[in-house]
Order: C-alpha cells, then sequence, then structure tokens
C-alpha cells in the first residue's frame, strides 16, 4: 500500500475514534474522567490531521509561505512560546505541593508533558516553517534571474 494511502487510512481511523471517544465523555459525568477523555479525543483529532498532512507532504508541490504572512506567523507563535514557557513554570510550581491529590497531579502531569511537546513543537515549526520556506521577495527574483538565459538583456 503507498504511503500516502497508509495516511488516509490512518487519518480515517482516528478521527473516527475521537467521535466515539468524545461521544463517550458527554455521557461520562465523572469530570476528570470525562476531561481526560475529552483531551484523547481532542488528540486524536489532532492525529487524524497529522496523518493528513503527511499524505499533502508526499505531493510534489508543496505551497511556499508568502513573506507577510510569515511574519505574523512568526510573531504569533513567538507569544505562544512565550506564554508556554510561563505556563510551564506555574505547573511544574504547582507540582511541587505535596497536598495534591491524586486527580489533580495526573492532570497537571498531563498538561505539562503536552505544553512541554507544544513549546518544543511551536519552536521547531518556526525553525523549519517561518525561517527556511519563507518566499521572500529577493527570493522570488533571485530564482527568476538564475534560470533567465539572457538576465534582461537582449538575446
Amino acid at each position: 500500500m503507498p504511503r500516502s494511502e497508509l495516511y488516509s487510512e490512518m487519518s480515517v481511523v482516528e478521527e473516527e475514534y475521537s467521535k466515539r471517544l468524545a461521544g463517550l465523555a458527554d455521557e461520562t459525568r465523572n469530570p476528570a474522567i470525562k476531561a481526560v477523555m475529552l483531551a484523547v479525543s481532542t488528540d486524536s483529532l489532532k492525529h487524524s490531521r497529522l496523518y493528513r498532512t503527511l499524505g499533502e507532504l508526499l505531493s510534489p508541490s508543496l505551497p511556499l509561505i508568502p513573506e507577510e504572512q510569515a511574519e505574523r506567523i512568526a510573531e504569533e507563535i513567538k507569544h505562544h512560546i512565550e506564554t508556554e514557557a510561563e505556563m510551564i513554570r506555574r505547573v511544574e510550581e504547582l507540582l511541587k505541593e505535596e497536598d495534591l491529590s491524586r486527580a489533580e497531579r495526573f492532570i497537571l502531569e498531563l498538561i505539562l508533558r503536552d505544553e512541554k511537546l507544544h513549546h518544543a513543537a511551536l519552536r521547531r515549526i518556526h525553525e523549519i516553517l517561518v525561517k527556511r520556506e519563507t518566499l521572500t521577495e529577493s527570493a522570488l527574483w533571485d530564482m527568476i534571474w538564475k534560470d533567465t538565459a539572457f538576465h534582461g538583456a537582449p538575446g
């Protein structure tokens, strides 16, 4: 089976699992169990989108990010990285408290793991997608002139 088809199949499985788990969570009254089930459901939906993206990455032509959009993305990512760092600090402080219930500790540890993952992922996105795949006007002109036979002069 080609990887693109495999990714598509995996995307469908994760999306279906997400829906089933969200439905089950809606029937659950315990707030801790419900929250964790909804979090896993959301992660499954995220996985579905990521599998779909893997299939799209196999496409021969990926769109480049325009410079103006890259600047907006970079600003938002920078803000979110700063926010994530603060949330990581706060959750780590909370986890030092000795009077936390098992449910509190469990949920805080889940949040901390996700915050650290998000923090690292956003830093990587900033590095790879924004810095390296931004289509700047100067890069566009370099590409045009590089492949032009006479560089604007009469042939």
